[in-house]
This record gives structure tokens, sequence and C-alpha cells, in this order.
């Protein structure tokens, strides 16, 4: 019986807190421990008890893993303050909470915010965009076109033509598609 299939609330608890206990003392598989909860259905209160696990040791210098679960978790379970907080706390360190908080931004119907901190992590990625490790500019290859997809949604092509081009532009660099390259040119004015 898996996490993830137990039944038994007791028996879900412990399993949970057993790999919050793992998450938060072996630093080397902290990435990998991560996914996995991410990938468990966790309930608000499953959640909250990881969150009180996490919450009990330093919040200043956060690991990547460690600030990605915690605003994951604070989103779960529904507390958007604490996830806000979370995320633009440690965006600089983990551009990788962007999409989530530009996601709830804009949901919010907060579309300065979204507009503000995309450009924050996008132009901190345009800064480090060349690399010694080509997995990490892939990483942060499709962390741009993930945040650049989601500010399609954001600036008008009718107020904000010359950032709605720029931006379409981009991703079409990015991607090479042709399907990016045809919305670029039914866009495109001359």
């Amino acid at each position: 019986c898996t996490v993830v299939q137990a039944d038994n609330a007791v028996l879900r608890g412990v399993g949970l807190r057993f790999l919050g206990s793992v998450f938060m003392n072996d630093t080397m598989f902290q990435e990998q421990i991560f996914k996995g909860i991410t990938t468990i259905h966790l309930n608000g209160d499953d959640a909250v008890m990881l969150i009180d696990l996490l919450t009990k040791s330093d919040h200043k210098d956060m690991s990547s893993a460690k600030s990605g679960l915690l605003a994951y978790l604070y989103h779960q379970a529904g507390n958007m303050p604490e996830f806000e907080a979370v995320s633009i706390r440690n965006l600089r360190e983990n551009p990788q909470l962007a999409p989530d908080l530009l996601t709830h931004f804009i949901k919010s119907g907060r579309r300065e915010d979204a507009i503000l901190y995309a450009r924050k992590v996008l132009d901190q990625l345009m800064a480090n965009e060349e690399s010694d490790y080509p997995f990490q500019e892939r990483k942060h290859r499709d962390l741009e076109i993930s945040i650049r997809n989601i500010m399609k949604t954001v600036y008008s092509p009718d107020n904000e033509y010359p950032l709605f081009i720029d931006n379409l532009g981009r991703i079409h660099l990015l991607t090479g598609s042709l399907k990016d390259y045809q919305e670029l040119m039914k866009h495109y004015r001359s």
C-alpha cells in the first residue's frame, strides 16, 4: 500500500509525515521527494499537516525544492496570502514559482502584479541566458516559454501592441514552432 492508495487517514498521515521528515532531513533527494509529494492528491488537512512540519524550520534560506513545496502546499490548502508571500519571497532563487504565481494574479484580477513579476523573472532569465550547463538552459527556456504563454493572455493586442508582439516574437524564437509563427503573423501590423 502506498500513501496515494491509503484509505486509512491515520496511515496516510503517518506516510505523509514520513515523507515530510525525509524531505526536511535529506537535501540530496529533496527535488525527487518534492515531485513525489506533488503527485499525491492532497486534501486541505494533508497540506496543512505538511506545512506545519515544514515551517518548524528556518524560512530565510530555502532551497528551491522547499520553497516550491511550501508554495504548492499553501496553494493546496487554499491559503493564498501565504502562497503569494512564499512565492514572491523566493522568486529570485526559484523562478519556477512564477507560472503558478502569475496564474494566481490573473485569476485574482491583479493584472499589473502579473506584469510586474513576469517582467522581473523574464529579465532574470534573460540575464542568465548563457549557462555552462545545457540542462539549465533548457529548464530556463521552458520556463520562459511557459511565462510568455501566460502573458499572451495578459497583454492587450490593441492597447499594448509592442509588448504583445514582442512577447509573441520571443515565443516563436524560443520554440521555432510554425504554430507560434502563424500566431505572430496573424497579429503583426506593418
